[in-house]
């Protein structure tokens, strides 16, 4: 929390591509819950694939 606001942090995938901002937001998550999480990067979801596909994005 900052000022007693929830700090929300997101990782842009155009920016950093699928695989790795979901591994800049899985090490988020894990300082602040400590929860285990997967070793392998999910399947990309249809529909950020569909829309990759339509503004020429490389995931």
């Amino acid at each position: 929390m900052v000022n007693g606001k929830q700090r929300v942090r997101s990782y842009s995938v155009r920016k950093y591509g699928y695989e790795c901002a979901w591994r800049l937001a899985i090490a988020e998550r894990q300082r602040h819950d400590g929860e285990p999480v997967p070793d392998t990067v999910p399947e990309r979801p249809d529909w950020l694939v569909a829309v990759a596909a339509t503004e020429g994005l490389t995931l």
